[in-house]
């Protein structure tokens, strides 16, 4: 791969990971006054991408597989809320946001075998 490529690459990476964090930080206001988007949490979703990425693109897809495990495991409990309504949002913001975490990896890996 050129070095172009790479610093393309790199930028649409970059890019996409500013506008996630805007996505989840304004949908995290919107389900509740209390849910905001920390430092860490943001840092925990672009490593979880990479991760995923760099499984991806090495032809180990079995790193999906470990990262559902890993998320369900720490999902277990997590949110102990006794309000029905309040769960239900936050397992609709857990679990959409998975899918467009991985979603994401997923068009890394794509777009790094097209360059």
């Amino acid at each position: 791969m050129s070095l172009t490529n790479w610093i393309y690459l790199i930028f649409t990476i970059l890019a996409a990971e500013f506008l996630l964090a805007l996505l989840f930080s304004q949908w995290s206001r919107r389900l509740s006054e209390k849910s905001k988007v920390k430092g860490i949490d943001i840092f925990k979703g672009i490593f979880e991408r990479q991760f995923l990425f760099i499984t991806l693109i090495n032809g180990i897809p079995h790193g999906l597989m470990v990262f559902s495990a890993l998320k369900l495991a720490m999902r277990i409990k997590k949110h102990d809320s006794s309000d029905a309504e309040a769960e239900e949002k936050y397992n609709n913001f857990f679990l959409i946001g998975n899918f467009l975490s991985v979603l994401v990896a997923l068009g890394y890996a794509w777009l790094y075998g097209q360059l």
